[in-house]
């Protein structure tokens, strides 16, 4: 039974979300709000790259608010999510628990299950990335645009089911979020929209997500970033 503090305010949760200013870990999150039109306090530390390759940063405020025990509760790290008195951390368990709250997790267990494979299949993705990301030099981005992440985007529309309306399920779900959240990570948006056109499950997603009037205006006016 949830304590009485927690219960008044359930069926209308409050939220803020902590990260940096960039898209990052947080963006999926930020779209899922975007979305369904969710108020929510979005609070940014700033962060100034500096060298991103040696992961070299200025970031006082946070170093600050992690040196005061701001972040005790998400282990120092961001992004974390604040609601119902509580504080949630890990990107992944943000997502998923939005989702829930903002019905976009599915109509049933089952459907959420898929949903949250696929989501995971979309994260092997963007970690399969990086070792090529490093090989830059020796066209190791070149090989995985040109071969590795086609492959990979052509087998996970395998696993998907032609008669839903969209990449599981008749409704926007946190897998269509995720999936625009793929493109959105990469720099080359228009090599990758290109790419995500030899499926076309995948690509109907994307583009019928990317026109929708919300998700325009959050892509117009979110504050500009490099990451």
């Amino acid at each position: 039974m949830l304590p009485a503090r927690v219960a008044e305010t359930y069926q209308k949760p409050e939220f803020e979300l902590t990260y940096f200013n960039g898209r990052g870990l947080a963006e999926t999150s930020r779209l899922l709000f975007a979305y369904t039109q969710r108020e929510y306090v979005d609070k940014r530390f700033p962060l100034e790259i500096i060298d991103f390759k040696t992961r070299k940063f200025k970031r006082e405020e946070f170093d600050k608010a992690k040196a005061e025990g701001a972040l005790d509760l998400s282990l120092g790290k961001v992004p974390f999510l604040k609601t119902q008195g509580v504080t949630v951390s890990q990107s992944k368990s943000i997502e998923r628990f939005l989702a829930k709250q903002l019905n976009c997790m599915g109509a049933t267990d089952l459907e959420g299950a898929l949903i949250d494979a696929f989501c995971e299949h979309v994260r092997d993705i963007k970690t399969e990335y990086q070792p090529y990301r490093k090989l830059e030099g020796e066209g190791g981005v070149e090989k995985f645009f040109g071969v590795e992440l086609p492959a990979k985007l052509k087998a996970l529309e395998k696993t998907l089911s032609p008669n839903d309306k969209w990449v599981i399920g008749d409704s926007v779900s946190l897998a269509d979020v995720t999936l625009f959240s793929l493109v959105d990570f990469f720099d080359d948006k228009p090599k990758i929209v290109k790419i995500l056109q030899s499926t076309p499950k995948l690509f109907e997603s994307y583009h019928h997500l990317s026109n929708l009037p919300q998700i325009k205006e959050w892509l117009n006016t979110r504050p500009a970033s490099l990451f």
